[in-house]
């Protein structure tokens, strides 16, 4: 009985030890989930209305910095993803709301020889859901290339 008390006391302590690692997976595949689909949201949908950047912020309903104009897939308008930059530092929260959100997230544009950052007010947990998303842009008649790194906490 003591050998058999034995077995079921490890197995169960063990059981239990995996259990939390699973947990945490769970938890960083939700976030990852999360990240990919205000990604995909951001470089392949064009928002809503299409002129949201030139509009009161308040009427707009979805945030996507696709270049409607150009109708190409990851072709994002200048004009929206500079109008974005200028929301996340001014009305994170707002902006928050559009993505439909409750989590916090941060993100890094890097432009051909700029950086712009869109980051939430607190600091990112030590879990944290990442992707890298490649995107073009128009600036002028050039087509450039950029690189999103989305984190969502």
């Amino acid at each position: 009985m003591l050998i058999f008390s034995s077995f079921v006391t490890y197995f169960s302590i063990h059981s239990l030890s995996s259990a939390s690692f699973y947990l945490a997976e769970i938890k960083m595949e939700r976030l990852r989930s999360e990240a990919y689909q205000i990604s995909e949201l951001l470089i392949n949908d064009p928002g809503e209305p299409l002129n949201w950047n030139v509009i009161n912020f308040a009427n707009v309903r979805r945030i996507g910095l696709l270049d409607h104009t150009q109708n190409k897939t990851n072709l994002l308008s200048k004009a929206k993803l500079d109008r974005l930059i200028f929301l996340c530092s001014t009305d994170y929260n707002s902006l928050k709301r559009k993505f439909g959100t409750d989590l916090n997230f941060q993100i890094f544009f890097k432009l051909e020889g700029s950086t712009a950052v869109c980051s939430s007010p607190s600091l990112p947990e030590k879990n944290k859901g990442s992707i890298t998303r490649v995107f073009a842009y128009l600036e002028g008649a050039e087509v450039k290339y950029g690189e999103m790194v989305l984190n969502v906490w």
